[in-house]
């Protein structure tokens, strides 16, 4: 295979396919880029983890067609460094890649072929959709994948494009982000509908430069065996920013919580300062002692043994004291359930009924701007079940029979 392109488009295309590639890998071939040929002028790069493939295409001129293989950080360092000129490339015998241009020259090792794991074909779709459109889908719909590994079909933004209009959207079961556009031009393709994972959604927050705010606050309140993904985990160029709290994995009256900001850090610094001009020195150096010495991971092993009981126990109790049309959720972390009732309930009046009774609830009122929910609560577990907790459980049950 030999080709010339131009330093420019190639180094463009590099930095998209950087972030998919494993830098770090226990199967080698997955750190290499394959570059192949696609008809007289044009080239197709593909990156890929196996769980995520970023495939881009880009102008050349193609001397003789072919495919090679070759390591994707060290040819991104390379060519970044390179003049703005064109580039050629020539693949030699055991799959070696020479490198020439101007007075540059590099011999780089790669890879056959044949060792490139197969990618699923794409399913295209020929449109055009403004890269403002997609940051916008993006950044406002990412917030709302669910972290449950066990939840496959709510861990991906579900994009839908038909008819000139795209839609995405993306639920955790509780929030629910909703983006439609019209005026699509979809150039009379087929309807296109896929779910983009949230490692792919990053990527693209990344290539588009946009930043993302990313609320773990109950992260470490996980019940199986390995604590979620979050974005902040795919993250590779800092522009997502990560936050969480002690706030519920500790105690709430420390008042502690902290920040991954990545590439925002003097921008957060700044801002802290200006607001709180100081902090609570002594309890964040108790708070450091605390999680230096490990006793931090032995109180988290307990806590999430405690709410997982207590989860199932309060599951118990709804459905033995609520009508049989309710419905609630099946947590896989946290500790607080969210409650469907019939329509008919209207839980900010259930709300004040049950607080004359000194019971205590969230109604779902609160968690929409729109006043929706109206059928809805939230029930928080986080208190040790007992005989108290029991007969609370059971005359709310009683209130909401009395309602519909």
């Amino acid at each position: 295979m030999e080709f010339v392109i131009k330093q420019s488009v190639l180094k463009e295309e590099l930095g998209f396919v950087q972030g998919i590639v494993e830098r770090k890998n226990t199967i080698p071939v997955l750190s290499n880029i394959l570059i192949e040929s696609v008809g007289e002028s044009t080239l197709r790069i593909t990156g890929t983890d196996l769980e995520a493939t970023i495939r881009c295409e880009a102008e050349a001129t193609i001397t003789t067609p072919g495919a090679m293989c070759v390591q994707a950080r060290k040819l991104f360092d390379i060519v970044r460094l390179l003049p703005d000129a064109d580039i050629k490339f020539k693949k030699e015998e055991n799959d070696w890649v020479k490198v020439e241009c101007l007075k540059s020259n590099f011999r780089l090792a790669g890879v056959s072929r044949d060792q490139f794991p197969e990618v699923p074909s794409f399913k295209s779709a020929p449109m055009k959709l403004s890269s403002r459109v997609m940051q916008y889908f993006v950044a406002h719909t990412a917030f709302s994948i669910t972290q449950e590994q066990s939840r496959f079909t709510l861990s991906g933004a579900k994009f839908m494009v038909d008819s000139g209009t795209a839609k995405m959207v993306a639920t955790d079961g509780h929030r629910l982000a909703y983006v439609e556009k019209t005026g699509i031009e979809d150039a009379g393709a087929g309807p296109l509908d896929c779910l983009i994972p949230k490692k792919a959604l990053v990527e693209l927050l990344t290539s588009c430069h946009i930043p993302l705010i990313e609320d773990d606050i109950y992260g470490e309140l996980y019940f199986g065996r390995h604590r979620p993904k979050t974005c902040k985990t795919f993250d590779k160029e800092g522009w997502v920013l990560q936050c969480s709290s002690l706030s519920k994995s500790l105690a709430p009256g420390y008042r502690i919580g902290w920040a991954i900001p990545g590439r925002f850090t003097k921008q957060v610094v700044r801002h802290k300062l200006m607001h709180t001009v100081t902090g609570t020195t002594i309890t964040q150096q108790a708070i450091a002692h605390f999680l230096s010495i490990g006793r931090f991971e032995y109180h988290l092993k307990k806590l999430r043994k405690a709410l997982h009981t207590q989860c199932l126990r309060y599951l118990q109790g709804i459905m033995q004291y609520f009508p049989e049309d309710t419905k609630v959720s099946r947590p896989q972390g946290g500790f607080v359930l969210w409650v469907e009732l019939n329509k008919k309930i209207n839980a900010y009046l259930l709300y004040r009924e049950a607080l004359k009774h000194h019971i205590s609830v969230a109604p779902g009122q609160l968690f929409s701007s729109q006043g929706r929910f109206a059928n809805c609560l939230r029930i928080s577990y986080a208190r040790p079940w007992d005989e108290d907790v029991e007969l609370g459980l059971k005359v709310l049950g009683d209130l909401i029979r009395k309602m519909s």
